[in-house]
C-alpha cells in the first residue's frame, strides 16, 4: 500500500512550517497564492530547504494565472528550475499553454528536461485546457509525474466527477 501524502500549499515560510506541524509530508511553496500563485523568492526557497527535510515542491510561474510565456519568461522558468535542482528541491510545479488552450509541448519538454531527476507536476494551467482527457495522455507520455487540477472547475469539489474520470486515464 502506498503511503499517504499530505501536501500543504504554502505561500510563506510561516505557513509551510504550520503545515508541517499539522502533519504535512510535502510542501508546495509559492507566493501570491491569493491571486493564483507565483514563483516564491529564492531566499524563501533556500530558507525552507534549510529548515526542513520534508519534500518541497516549488511553483514555477512568473505571473499568476498566466500560462503562455514569452522567450524571456521561458528563460526565467528554466533558470528557476535549475536553481531548485542545484539547491536540492524535490520537485517543481510547472506547465505551459498555447494561446489556443492546448499544451505547449515544446516548452513543456524543455521544462521536464531541465527539471529531471526532480519530480515534475503540471500546474493548474491544466484547468484552462480545452482538451483535458487528451492532454492527460500527452502528459503521461512525456513523463510528468502528476497533474495539479480541480477537474476543470473553480474547485475540486465542483470538479469531482471530472477528477474521477481523469484518474481512470493511464
Amino acid at each position: 500500500m502506498q503511503d499517504v501524502i499530505i501536501e500543504c500549499c504554502a505561500n510563506s515560510i510561516s505557513s509551510a512550517l504550520t503545515g508541517i506541524k499539522a502533519g504535512a509530508t510535502r510542501i508546495e511553496l509559492c507566493k501570491n497564492l491569493e491571486n493564483g500563485g507565483e514563483t516564491p523568492d529564492r531566499a524563501d526557497i533556500l530558507k525552507l530547504r534549510q529548515l526542513t527535510d520534508k519534500k518541497i515542491h516549488i511553483l514555477i510561474l512568473p505571473k499568476a494565472n498566466n500560462f503562455t510565456y514569452s522567450k524571456a519568461e521561458v528563460n526565467q522558468i528554466l533558470n528557476d528550475i535549475l536553481f531548485c535542482k542545484k539547491n536540492k528541491i524535490d520537485g517543481v510545479v510547472v506547465g505551459a499553454l498555447n494561446t489556443d488552450k492546448s499544451i505547449n509541448v515544446k516548452q513543456m519538454l524543455k521544462f521536464i528536461d531541465a527539471a529531471r531527476p526532480m519530480n515534475v507536476t503540471f500546474h493548474r494551467a491544466f484547468d484552462f485546457l480545452d482538451n483535458p482527457q487528451e492532454s492527460i495522455e500527452l502528459l503521461i507520455e512525456n513523463r510528468y509525474d502528476r497533474i495539479l487540477c480541480s477537474g476543470n472547475n473553480k474547485s475540486a469539489e465542483e470538479g469531482l466527477e471530472n477528477l474521477r474520470k481523469f484518474n481512470k486515464i493511464s
